[in-house]
């Protein structure tokens, strides 16, 4: 017996865009957070870290960095639409859309706070000189 079926006809309650709204919003406040801390890691490797480094090292970080800021992105895109998804499903049954609305908020927000810290680390590692 599925246990909706003890709640009577009509009863059953679709909750896909509660999920995915907290999706989204979990992925956009993980990386709201981590934004200031990975710009004040910047200042401090900019600050003492780069001219301690080897040459090798720093060839090394700017391959990486690219890819890793890439992916931050990618990831952040994928909550930007998670948050899309939320709102087209709390539309379709007509539930509230402020989770996936925040979501969507906070996660445009962080695709370009993180567009602006991988530049900020790339000119850090000399990757525009």
């Amino acid at each position: 017996m599925d246990e909706w079926d003890a709640l009577g006809p009509g009863m059953k309650i679709d909750r896909r865009s509660t999920d995915w709204g907290l999706v989204s919003l979990a992925i956009g406040g993980l990386f709201l957070i981590m934004a200031p801390i990975q710009l004040i890691f910047n200042d401090f490797y900019w600050c003492f870290g780069i001219h301690r480094a080897d040459r090798q090292e720093i060839q090394l970080a700017r391959l990486i960095a690219p890819v890793v800021g890439g992916a931050f992105v990618a990831l952040q895109a994928f909550s930007v639409y998670a948050g899309f998804r939320g709102l087209s499903l709390a539309r379709e049954n007509n539930h509230p859309t402020a989770l996936p609305l925040g979501g969507i908020l906070v996660s445009g927000l962080d695709v370009i706070l993180w567009m602006g810290l991988t530049v900020n680390l790339l000119a850090v590692l000399g990757v525009f000189v």
